[in-house]
């Protein structure tokens, strides 16, 4: 190939390539969270107590029997939207142990519909928003599980307000401040709307002892994967075109970003693996949700597949691809 066809072959290649950062880690999620509604659940947080919490878990089916679960923790009387997140690789069992665990712990649920599921957590962030709080990090992420075309704008808050008709925030100083888009605990404090009752930091939200439990390790984890993937990311493609002009192989067009769904799958099977390490399961529960999500991408993912073939595992796919890069 001539200099200039091949510095031509880079430049539209780079034009196709996406950034990796924490975004494709999204595009997973909405990946698993196209599978049937199994279950959806509210809880009443506090029990009898009357704290103005609910939580609401929705469970859609993923391949093998590892399904998407997201939940949303909502504050009637303050926040709206107080947290949301969820698993990759959750199992019916898993949530009737979850639910079982929080009897334990005093707290009810009950089955509801989906459009239930989606009307309270359209009503929390609208509330959210309308109040001036920030919504939690990962909300976009994992509405996901909801469906498409969130009822935000029209959601009912007829639930929403505290019991004396103002907001009545419960938590700790740290938590409030976190949630102020200015940071600014004073003025806050200072609106005639609101009602405060700061409690120790072990008091507060006993609920993430249970299913919000690990919020903080996970959002530190799919940060190091976005970190992780947009290093690799391009050193992939380019070894998968270098294997593709040894071999007198056409790259298919969509091969970089077959190469970013591949890696982040591999990544996400390597950390989220059952507890006897077998990372296979999840990475190729994403995989076959990514090709039924997204027929077309099939061939250009199977072209990854060859330039890696003797890859059995993750890890061993990840150790390929080190390798590769060093011999190039």
């Amino acid at each position: 190939m001539a200099r200039k066809d091949r510095k031509r072959q880079r430049r539209d290649q780079k034009k196709k390539r996406k950034k990796f950062d924490g975004s494709s880690l999204s595009q997973l999620h909405r990946i698993a969270s196209r599978g049937k509604v199994l279950a959806a659940y509210i809880t009443d947080t506090h029990g009898d107590e009357g704290e103005g919490m609910c939580s609401v878990m929705v469970l859609r089916q993923g391949p093998e029997g590892r399904h998407v679960m997201g939940a949303f923790l909502i504050d009637f009387w303050c926040l709206g939207l107080k947290d949301a997140f969820g698993r990759i690789g959750v199992s019916e069992a898993d949530l009737a142990e979850q639910r079982e665990r929080m009897v334990e712990g005093g707290v009810q649920s009950r089955a509801i519909t989906l459009e239930v599921a989606r009307q309270l957590v359209a009503g929390a962030i609208r509330w959210t928003r309308e109040k001036g709080f920030k919504l939690p990090p990962q909300t976009d992420r994992w509405l996901t599980v909801l469906g498409d075309g969130l009822p935000i704008a029209d959601a009912d808050l007829g639930r929403f307000g505290g019991p004396n008709g103002k907001l009545h925030y419960e938590g700790t100083v740290p938590d409030l401040i976190k949630r102020l888009p200015d940071g600014d605990m004073n003025k806050f404090m200072q609106r005639s709307d609101t009602e405060v009752t700061f409690v120790l930091p072990d008091e507060d939200d006993e609920f993430a002892d249970g299913i919000l439990a690990g919020e903080d390790e996970e959002a530190a984890l799919e940060a190091e994967l976005g970190a992780l993937a947009e290093k690799q990311g391009e050193q992939m493609l380019s070894v998968a075109l270098r294997w593709c002009r040894d071999q007198g192989v056409t790259p298919h067009p969509r091969l970089g970003e077959a190469a970013q769904v591949m890696l982040l799958a591999t990544l996400t099977g390597m950390t989220q693996g059952d507890e006897e390490g077998t990372d296979e399961p999840v990475a190729f529960d994403l995989l076959n949700a990514a090709v039924e999500h997204d027929p077309g991408l099939r061939p250009a993912l199977d072209q990854i597949r060859d330039v890696f073939a003797d890859a059995d595992s993750a890890e061993a796919f990840a150790a390929a691809l080190e390798t590769a890069q060093t011999d190039g």
